[in-house]
């Protein structure tokens, strides 16, 4: 196995030409790219596909790419670009944590890609956990720190903040123990002098540089000890983020899929961290979230807010459910099962639906409150609303 990365604003041909013809000459079985293969996100579709073309020089093995912190599998990147352009058949673009198997070769390769820039969790936990067949070797592949912070929900506690506040303590020592330099400094030139010279009144120069000297230390201390409590509270911060956003992925998860059933049977919504729709799981293809029509986007979305507001209906929270023309731009069949769904959910829940197509909602069994039925004429005869 050989790993091989193009830095530049793009990955260079050339480079990439004479990696594949290296490759075919020692008859690698694969290259293996472990992150930042693109140096952003914002590169052209024709750099792409230059890239693309310059790979397939390597006929005989297969490029596994992994998307690093420069070019995270976000949901509309360089790669869902690949995707749309077309990637060859030795090409895998390892976008996903699902285990490539080349079984000719005996390698199972474990994939952790950067779905962003930065990522609150460490992505190499599951390899333990990930299953592969008896007998071959696995290839755990990851892309730089795995415990990065990554700000959340948390604005009243502000890592960000307490991350620069630490950023400031440092610094400070450090000035501290540059002023304490230089007063030592200031010492032994005076002790010099009074030695030298005999002199009255430098003595009490030297106590006064002495008494700095002690409160510039005292300062030291409690700069040092203000710094520490502040890491401490930042630590302390981010894996309470880190538990809230887990206890809240996996049940709205858990009760999405119900309603995702009605709608799309066999698909499997796909959640990040911070209880956003990332993708769309159909079978062992990931459809990124971005790629989905305008409609679909918009039906997952109410999906995700039912399952939430389902999630705080057994928590003992109140919970209603607001749709303003939520799914206008189903077709008939999509509407008809969004129906059925919001139904459902209403078991429960109380739904609200604003709309301007009341004569769509007429089938739907569903109480309907008129604006205008909403207005009442006083005993002057004025209209109230």
């Amino acid at each position: 196995m050989e790993a091989a990365r193009a830095c530049a604003s793009g990955p260079r041909p050339l480079p990439l030409i004479n990696v594949a013809k290296l490759a075919s000459e020692r008859h690698v079985d694969a290259v293996i790219v472990a992150g930042d293969v693109f140096e952003n996100n914002t590169l052209a579709d024709d750099t792409l596909r230059k890239t693309l073309q310059a790979m397939r020089h390597f006929k005989d093995g297969k490029w596994i790419l992994l998307p690093g912190n420069h070019d995270p599998a976000s949901a509309e990147s360089a790669w869902t670009r690949l995707e749309r352009i077309g990637i060859p058949e030795n090409i895998v673009a390892a976008t996903s944590e699902e285990t490539i198997l080349l079984g000719e070769k005996g390698l199972a390769v474990l994939p952790a890609p950067l779905h962003r820039k930065h990522e609150i969790r460490d992505l190499t936990e599951s390899f333990g956990n990930r299953k592969t067949p008896d007998g071959v070797i696995r290839v755990g592949l990851a892309h730089g720190s795995v415990e990065n912070i990554l700000p959340g929900e948390w604005d009243a506690a502000q890592p960000e903040k307490v991350q620069l506040q630490l950023e400031q303590a440092g610094k400070a020592v450090k000035e501290i123990q540059r002023d304490i330099d230089g007063l030592n400094e200031g010492i032994r030139e005076l002790q010099t002098e009074l030695r030298t010279l005999g002199q009255m009144g430098l003595g009490e120069k030297a106590e006064d540089l002495s008494a700095k000297l002690d409160g510039a230390r005292a300062e030291l201390q409690r700069v040092e000890r203000e710094a520490r409590a502040i890491k401490l509270l930042y630590e302390v911060l981010t894996q309470a983020e880190k538990e809230a956003k887990e206890e809240f992925l996996s049940p709205v998860t858990k009760r999405v899929q119900p309603y995702l059933k009605m709608l799309l049977p066999e698909a499997e919504l796909v959640l990040d961290e911070n209880i956003e729709i990332t993708g769309l799981r159909r079978g062992s293809v990931i459809e990124p979230f971005g790629s989905l029509s305008l409609g679909t986007r918009e039906q997952l979305a109410v999906l995700a807010r039912l399952a939430f507001a389902d999630l705080l209906h057994e928590k003992g929270q109140p919970a209603a459910v607001i749709l303003d023309d939520a799914i206008v731009y189903a077709d008939e069949e999509r509407f008809k099962n969004m129906l059925l769904i919001l139904a459902k959910a209403a078991k429960n829940l109380q739904v609200i639906v604003l709309t301007c197509h009341e004569h769509d909602y007429a089938s739907s069994g569903a109480h309907i409150i008129r604006l205008a039925d909403c207005r009442r004429t006083d005993s002057a005869g004025s209209i109230e609303n």
